[in-house]
């Protein structure tokens, strides 16, 4: 098992991410605004921290491969906001997260629809059970309690057509005979509501994993608090002005204000892949952007993974700022060697650069299988790995 001096690993827990609270005696304090999440996504990636996946937290933390910084953010019990706020951020920030859903309050009021289930797992989003009706599996019979555990799996199963193996405990709930359950449903994992980090004293017990719970107004101190300020998180951002001048002067196209914004946009959220271009063409009746990333010289290593990550990301924060754009183009490129005398301008011109990555994304649909160089890929995992040893 490798270990890494300083390394930090968590899992966080959200209910509601909305502009209001719902009714009820705790729904304001597990309530966290649009902005403040937002803020916060921002904030793990200038710490430098990983975004997984809680089925990749746990399967990194059992084989000793835990980046510096490897965070899982989760959201319990299916609230609309979950599809319609959550996730939405999520994504422009080039984010993932892991929705666990009370299978029975799914089309309820105020809860996702089984379309926006869907729609999660379509997305890249992770779905994982947490009982039919959000019960106390403590004082169920042991029938009852293997229904409650063994029908929201197969539901979710039935909805998305892949396998469930993560788990997490309505109201933190769970005793011995609970567990039990559990693996013998077939489940890997299951998180409790007890605060603590995710390493080898928690993986002892899979069924029993640590999670620290965001509450409104408190998410940056409890970030800062857990993972410390690092040092993988950079500089600080620059001024909106100087963002704007950047964002200026890499905008290219028949529509540079367009271009500009999506830029501006791109440059705010400090992706770690270098944005060369950004360039919108409008040939009515349709306006493409595309976004030109360098495939070397990255601001931190990354691995093939998170650049398609990344990039889908990078796609969806450019259709939320132009909702003129109907397609977004997102391609890297390396330097291309090019012979002594060669002849680099012109229709038969020797290229300069490589394409080692390209995907297409367009409004509505759902994004097109990314191109992959496959000596490129390998090069960025030698990379990851140098980095991380």
């Amino acid at each position: 098992m490798r270990i890494f001096v300083g390394a930090v690993a968590a899992a966080f827990m959200y209910h509601h991410v909305a502009a209001s609270a719902p009714p009820g005696p705790y729904a304001r304090a597990l309530t966290v605004s649009p902005q403040e999440f937002a803020q916060q996504l921002r904030w793990l990636r200038r710490r430098g921290c990983t975004l997984v996946l809680a089925s990749r937290l746990i399967h990194d933390a059992r084989d000793g491969e835990l980046a510096p910084c490897e965070v899982a953010l989760t959201f319990d019990d299916g609230y609309v906001d979950a599809s319609t706020i959550a996730a939405p951020l999520l994504i422009e920030n080039g984010a993932v997260g892991t929705f666990f859903i009370a299978t029975a309050e799914v089309g309820k009021p105020g809860h996702v629809s089984v379309a926006q289930v869907q729609s999660l797992y379509a997305q890249g989003m992770e779905l994982g059970a947490h009982t039919v009706h959000h019960a106390d599996l403590t004082l169920l019979s042991a029938a009852a309690r293997a229904a409650e555990i063994g029908d929201s799996i197969d539901t979710l199963q039935t909805w998305t057509k892949m396998p469930v193996t993560d788990f997490a405990y309505p109201a933190g709930r769970y005793d011995a005979s609970v567990e039990a359950a559990l693996a013998h449903a077939g489940v890997g994992a299951a998180f409790t509501t007890q605060p603590g980090r995710i390493g080898p004293r928690a993986m002892a017990d899979a069924f029993a994993l640590p999670r620290y719970r965001v509450v409104h107004g408190a998410g940056l101190a409890l970030f800062r608090s857990v993972l410390g300020e690092g040092t993988n998180a950079g500089p600080a951002l620059p001024s909106q002005a100087a963002i704007a001048s950047i964002a200026r002067a890499r905008a290219e196209g028949n529509d540079a204000p367009v271009a500009e914004l999506i830029g501006a946009r791109l440059l705010q959220n400090s992706y770690p892949e270098p944005i060369e271009k950004v360039r919108v063409l409008n040939v009515p009746p349709a306006t493409v952007a595309g976004i030109m990333l360098s495939g070397r010289g990255l601001h931190a290593p990354v691995t093939p993974d998170v650049f398609e990550t990344d990039a889908r990301g990078m796609a969806a924060t450019a259709l939320a700022a132009a909702p003129s754009v109907g397609e977004v183009d997102v391609w890297a490129v390396v330097p291309q060697p090019v012979p002594q005398g060669a002849t680099v301008a012109g229709d038969l011109a020797v290229p300069t650069d490589r394409t080692v990555f390209s995907i297409a994304v367009r409004r509505g649909r759902q994004p097109s299988r990314a191109y992959i160089d496959a000596a490129w890929a390998a090069d960025l995992k030698r990379r990851n790995r140098a980095w991380r040893n």
